[in-house]
């Protein structure tokens, strides 16, 4: 049996995320930030190892809403961006919508926006 056959076309014809290495203070198409968060040590040493995490991170959450100043239901945590940016074409996009992206932008806009039919 071709597994492949198993897979939708426009999964097939995705390419591999490359992102490009540009000298700059911040990369925003990579999703990265020129600000810190000056909580990062304290989260660091708060991290049980040996525990599956809170899967709302609600100390996670009041934690960072302290520090900038906001509340803890306006946090939408995630296992890193890519699961975020799913989120929210789960959430938003409907079969036919039209995606339009910027160039230079993070990637994974355009490969999440081919993903969903």
């Amino acid at each position: 049996m071709n597994i492949k056959k198993l897979i939708r076309p426009n999964i097939r014809s995705l390419s591999a995320y490359q992102a490009k290495e540009i000298p700059c203070i911040a990369k925003l198409d990579a999703n990265e930030s020129p600000f810190g968060f000056t909580i990062a040590k304290e989260i660091i040493q708060s991290v049980q190892t040996n525990r599956y995490p809170d899967p709302e991170a609600k100390s996670l959450k009041k934690t960072i809403a302290k520090d900038l100043k906001i509340r803890p239901g306006n946090i939408l945590q995630g296992n890193g961006s890519d699961e975020l940016v799913t989120m929210m074409f789960k959430a938003l996009v409907n079969k036919g919508d039209e995606v339009i992206t910027a160039n230079p932008t993070f990637l994974i806009y355009k490969i999440v926006a081919q993903i969903f039919p």
